[in-house]
């Protein structure tokens, strides 16, 4: 029966139990079924209802759903689509038909209609919603708890958390590193771990400390330095020993001196240069004498050497030396004297100062009346001039020539002289015996050998 909408029982004229097809249209109300016996059952209304096996509903909203109803309602209800594709039916319970709508998380969705492009979702709060969505930052961001009362959130990785709080690399840098002072160092300091340096003092280099740590000091022998913080000033360097330092500074000593070697048991030191003046002094103008003082220990040989010229008003006149100022009767000399062609010893005993040579005219120096420019010249040598032990004594050699004025006018003194006294020879006064001054560029030297 392709068009038939109810079934129907005859009676009467036809067989029992016989279906007659109702047409469309029809007015068939009220429809009753028969049983096999002929007999009338129950009438059957339209719409059938669920305990008839029919919906009970005379209509179907497009795309709706049938659920069972209540006993308030209908036994059958209808669940209207929603209109919006994509909706799920989600369950209401025992108490209420199922709906479409949005999947909550219960139902294993997120409860939200729509997600921001890129956007995380995390579970939220009774306060907010159960999925709640987490902003997406911007690139290179890390994704940051926020701990048991907050949504993470995308942000700059801190310290704490295995980043460095910072964005770019020289900052980042900086963040993690123990320095904390202009000029800072870092450095292993043990099992990896980074420690600071603080900046040294001017002039001091990296070393290192303890075998094991850098540090700031005076760089060492072995390190290529000279274990000296400081050096005196034109000081030289020489190894040390064991029980010093390996490198020891040798005293400058005095202009003049030289470098002399003392043995493989102590230190180099400056002395007397055989072939250098350790001092002297050139008259600018006329004087009474000159003197050589603080003359320093440590030579073997004192040797003086003077050229000049007295102003005594005479042909001639003679050298007087005295040493560390001693005045008095404490100088001896044995002399053997030339002059011209005559001969004579001089013995002199417990005089204030050497001197040599004969009456005036017969002196051992130029006077006044000499030829002009002629000079006298006078050596002394002393040695062990500095020791205490002996009395000191020494060679004296003296004269000059003048034979442009007279052939007798030619003299030479030769010496031994002694002074009476062991102490060191510390000063050297050159004068004339007649008391009168030395001339203008009368030049004495000093040598310490």
């Amino acid at each position: 029966m392709t068009a038939a909408v109810g079934l129907v029982t005859t009676g009467g004229a036809g067989p029992p139990n016989t279906v007659a097809q109702i047409q469309p249209g029809m007015n068939v109300q009220p429809v009753v079924l028969v049983n096999s016996a002929g007999s009338f059952v129950t009438p059957l209304t339209v719409p059938v209802p669920v305990n008839e096996g029919g919906t009970g509903q005379s209509s179907l909203a497009s795309y709706a759903l049938l659920a069972g109803g209540t006993s308030s309602t209908a036994n059958v209800q209808q669940v209207p689509s929603s209109g919006i594709a994509g909706l799920a039916l989600t369950d209401g319970g025992s108490a209420a038909l199922p709906s479409f709508g949005t999947l909550g998380v219960g139902g294993g969705g997120t409860g939200g209609s729509s997600l921001t492009t890129y956007a995380l979702l995390a579970g939220g709060t009774a306060s907010a919603s159960a999925v709640q969505q987490v902003g997406t930052g911007t690139s290179g961001q890390a994704l940051i708890s926020g701990g048991s009362a907050a949504l993470p959130s995308f942000g700059t990785l801190g310290v704490t958390g295995g980043g460095t709080g910072q964005i770019t690399a020289a900052a980042a840098y900086n963040a993690l590193s123990p320095m904390t002072t202009r000029g800072d160092m870092e450095y292993d300091s043990a099992n990896a771990t980074a420690a600071r340096l603080g900046i040294g003092t001017p002039s001091q280099v990296l070393i290192v400390s303890g075998g094991t740590l850098p540090a700031w000091g005076t760089a060492a022998v072995a390190g290529g330095g000279t274990g000296q913080s400081s050096l005196t000033a034109y000081a030289l360097l020489a190894g040390g020993t064991a029980t010093t330092t390996p490198v020891q500074q040798i005293a400058v000593g005095t202009s003049g001196q030289v470098l002399t070697s003392n043995g493989a048991g102590a230190l180099p030191t400056m002395q007397g240069n055989p072939a250098l003046v350790y001092a002297s002094s050139v008259l600018g103008s006329a004087a009474a004498s000159i003197t050589f003082s603080s003359i320093p220990a440590g030579y073997n040989l004192l040797r003086l050497l003077v050229i000049g010229a007295s102003a005594a008003a005479q042909e001639s006149d003679r050298w007087a030396v005295a040493v560390n100022g001693d005045s008095g009767a404490h100088y001896d000399l044995q002399a053997v004297y030339g002059a011209n062609t005559s001969t004579t010893s001089q013995p002199r005993n417990a005089v204030n100062y050497w001197f040599t040579g004969g009456s005036t005219p017969d002196g051992d120096m130029p006077a006044a009346s000499a030829t002009a420019g002629v000079a006298g010249i006078l050596e002394i040598q002393i040695p062990a001039y500095a020791g205490t032990t002996f009395q000191k004594t020494g060679l004296w050699a003296s004269g000059y020539t003048d034979a442009a004025t007279s052939a007798s006018d030619q003299v030479s003194s030769r010496a031994v002289i002694a002074w009476r006294s062991s102490a060191a020879i510390t000063s050297v006064t050159i004068a004339t015996v007649s008391g009168s001054n030395l001339i203008a560029a009368t030049t004495a030297l000093l040598y310490l050998l």
